[in-house]
């Protein structure tokens, strides 16, 4: 056992706690002391289980080095930014970001197997009470967070038949229910990887590899391609054609048309290139103190210091590229590198190489979202980037990975079996007990 069975426990549930603490003041609109409070609580006790049972000789010694970098480099933007923040607007996005950095080490913890196994066991076992606790408080199913549902579907092959057809309804309900592209394409990436790997995996081998250049790639192209103006691919209407609409529930409970082509990301990019270079901080960033000015300078004024800006943006990269500068988002970059590569190259299962191609695309969504946010759906990428760091889970065959997945399902204990380097997973009959 990696570490004390109660420790994994408490662990498991503070990572459940983070959904759990957001559904809880979003239904009671509890103050945003309280909010701050859940945060700080599930920290500690985060950091307690790091400081009790971590064990760096479990954890690919790039990626934890790369995970104290970044975090490292954080902190110290944090402190630059102390001398900057007056006001209390500024001062709430210093603190809010400093409870961010800390949440990275969810990174750390992650590289435990029994923790991440326990978490998304709680998460599979109370869907039925959260999903009725959200649809009586909040009138719908989206209350609850369906992205570790979603992610299940890069193991499909291994879920027991039992739970297969409950996991598709929970993705077909979070399809349907859901009114965020974004969260839409994850579901159905994770789906496509999954299914993938199980039918087509013997087929085309090197698949996997091709993809996870283009993924990891495809940012830098893109970006390359914008700016230059020779090519705008979040302008959907120039390549797509015809009237994709969706419906979408607005701030005043009504439903209105969206179109599903829509771009809401260009002026993001161009507010935070104009605040970089108006303010010549491209390699350190503003630091958190600071929101970005708007190319129109069109902003609402915080009160108290008399600056326009915009504290936060909904594209992940560009929050870190502003606060962070380009020194954070080369840290950022080589984290999901790292991780990817080594599920991909350096690890003995199909579906781990599923796991780090996965984390490849997360880096490409962080240029459309993905916003570091003390919230369940932006955890599951640092679980993940965890599962890439961990020496067992690379090592595991995928006899093995198909044993780790079926306790996610069960509450019984799983025998523990010795897999010769030669057999296949389909060649071993299921001794889950």
């Amino acid at each position: 056992m990696e570490i004390h069975n109660s420790y994994s426990k408490v662990t498991s549930w503070a990572l459940f706690a983070v959904m759990l603490s957001v559904m809880l003041s979003v239904i009671f609109k509890l103050p945003e002391p309280f909010s701050w409070f859940f945060m700080i609580a599930i920290i500690f006790i985060l950091f307690k289980s790091l400081s009790t049972s971590f064990d760096v000789k479990k954890m690919d010694k790039g990626g934890f080095y790369l995970t104290l970098t970044f975090i490292g480099w954080l902190v110290l933007e944090f402190i630059r930014a102390t001398f900057y923040a007056e006001g209390y607007w500024m001062w709430k996005m210093v603190i809010s970001n400093l409870i961010i950095t800390l949440f990275y080490i969810v990174i750390l913890v992650s590289s435990n197997l029994t923790i991440v196994r326990n978490y998304w066991g709680l998460y599979w076992k109370s869907f039925f009470p959260l999903v009725i606790l959200s649809v009586l408080f909040y009138k719908s199913p989206t209350l609850l967070d369906f992205l570790p549902y979603s992610i299940l579907m890069l193991f499909f092959a291994f879920i027991p038949k039992k739970n297969r057809l409950l996991l598709i309804g929970i993705c077909v309900l979070y399809f349907i229910a859901n009114e965020h592209r974004n969260d839409l394409a994850k579901i159905i990436v994770a789906a496509s990887i999954g299914l993938f790997i199980f039918y087509f995996y013997r087929t085309f081998p090197k698949m996997i590899r091709i993809v996870h250049i283009a993924f990891l790639s495809a940012p830098f192209i893109f970006l390359w391609l914008g700016v230059s103006s020779e090519f705008n691919v979040l302008n959907m209407d120039d390549y797509i054609k015809g009237d994709h609409t969706r419906k979408r529930t607005n701030d005043e409970g009504q439903l209105e048309d969206v179109s599903l082509k829509a771009d809401s990301r260009t002026f993001i990019f161009e507010n935070v290139f104009y605040t970089l270079n108006n303010n010549n901080d491209w390699i350190l960033g503003r630091s958190p103190a600071f929101g970005d000015e708007g190319v129109d300078n069109s902003w609402g004024t915080d009160e108290s210091t008399g600056l326009k800006g915009r504290y936060g943006n909904e594209v992940g990269i560009m929050d870190i590229l502003l606060w962070y500068g380009v020194i954070g988002v080369i840290i950022y970059f080589l984290m999901f590198f790292r991780a990817s590569y080594l599920a991909i190259y350096k690890s003995r299962s199909r579906y781990v190489k599923g796991v780090g191609l996965y984390v490849a695309y997360l880096w490409l969504m962080s240029f459309i979202w993905e916003k570091p946010m003390f919230q369940t759906f932006y955890m599951m990428d640092l679980v993940l980037l965890g599962l890439c760091f961990s020496n067992k889970f690379r090592q595991m065959n995928d006899r093995e990975v198909e044993i780790w997945v079926r306790g996610i399902f069960s509450s019984r204990k799983v025998k523990r079996i010795n897999i010769r380097p030669h057999e296949s997973p389909l060649d071993i009959k299921r001794t889950i007990s």
